[in-house]
């Protein structure tokens, strides 16, 4: 029932929008972004309420599982949520690289360009993607 007053709000606001684009004048000049179209239509349709993990509703309001359902609603938005709501919920990675620059930059090394350091962590990082010593077998 939610969806089906959901889709009806996107619908309206779909018809309202037409509309006021064909009489607006001040439009007519200006080319209509689909990203804010899309923006209107999210801010139209009411938030999830916000439950404790413990809770039944919680497994039936996933915001994954919204986004997979209005992926065609929101094409352009989709590439933002994929993004945020794939942020892993541990500091590991973080914490890993915080070390890893510590160990890095030490007192007889403490002259070192950021742009260095930068690149040695991302080396020390991605070593196991390529051979770093080409001539030896591993």
């Amino acid at each position: 029932m939610e969806t089906e007053n959901n889709e009806s709000s996107i619908s309206t606001l779909m018809i309202s929008e037409q509309t006021n684009l064909f009489f607006d004048d001040e439009n007519s000049t200006n080319e209509f972004s689909p990203i804010s179209f899309e923006m209107q239509i999210y801010k139209s349709i009411p938030q999830i309420h916000k439950h404790s993990l413990s809770n039944p509703l919680y497994q039936k309001e996933n915001p994954l599982v919204w986004w997979n359902n209005n992926i065609k609603t929101f094409p352009h938005h989709i590439k933002q949520a994929r993004k945020y709501l794939s942020i892993p919920a541990t500091s590991v990675p973080s914490e890993r690289l915080f070390s890893d620059a510590g160990n890095i930059i030490t007192e007889k090394r403490n002259r070192l360009s950021s742009d260095i350091v930068h690149d040695i962590l991302f080396l020390k990082h991605n070593s196991k993607l390529f051979n770093v010593y080409p001539g030896l077998e591993l």
